[in-house]
């Protein structure tokens, strides 16, 4: 009588909980969830978005206009940006002001940014060239955005490459209600 006690308690309970923590651990290994802390990336993503980011492994499968979660350079703090790829290694950036609005020129092609909705007006003409191995974000809104172009080192490692956003949990949520 014990044994058949124990194995339906094994069979219903001990199983179900072992392959639920298998399951958990293994989405945490691929997946992770942040929230949005600043407005930089309005009106794409909103102030406070919870986002689900599949951890990369390979920077090198990383496309222009992906939304990146990243460990920022040492003098820029300690918390994850999340911010838009835009430069990739060995990539040359250019910022020129054309009829009074900021444009962003990619190998000397002009960036087609339809997810811009707040770009800056600033007078910025800088240009950069990405090393190997390293990478160029910008904020969506532009004029609200602390990003590669202010950063006394603009360019952020592979390494320091944490995931790619795959999915707007919030934004999802409005959605169904």
């Amino acid at each position: 009588m014990h044994t058949k006690l124990l194995k339906k308690l094994l069979v219903n309970f001990f199983i179900p909980i072992f392959w639920g923590v298998a399951i958990a651990i293994i989405i945490n290994l691929l997946f992770m969830r942040t929230t949005v802390p600043t407005g930089s990336m309005l009106p794409t993503i909103q102030l406070n978005d919870t986002l689900l980011v599949q951890r990369i492994y390979t920077p090198h499968s990383l496309t222009r206009g992906d939304i990146i979660v990243f460990q920022p350079n040492v003098e820029e703090g300690s918390d994850l940006y999340i911010k838009r790829l835009i430069g990739l290694p060995g990539d040359t950036i250019e910022f020129k002001l054309i009829d009074g609005k900021s444009t962003v020129w990619i190998n000397d092609e002009l960036l087609d940014e339809p997810y811009v909705a707040l770009s800056s007006n600033e007078e910025i003409t800088k240009t950069f060239i990405v090393p190997d191995d390293c990478y160029f974000f910008l904020g969506d809104n532009r004029k609200d955005s602390l990003d590669s172009r202010y950063w006394k080192n603009s360019y952020i490692h592979e390494s320091q490459i944490k995931g790619k956003m795959i999915f707007n949990l919030t934004q999802f949520l409005k959605q169904l209600l």
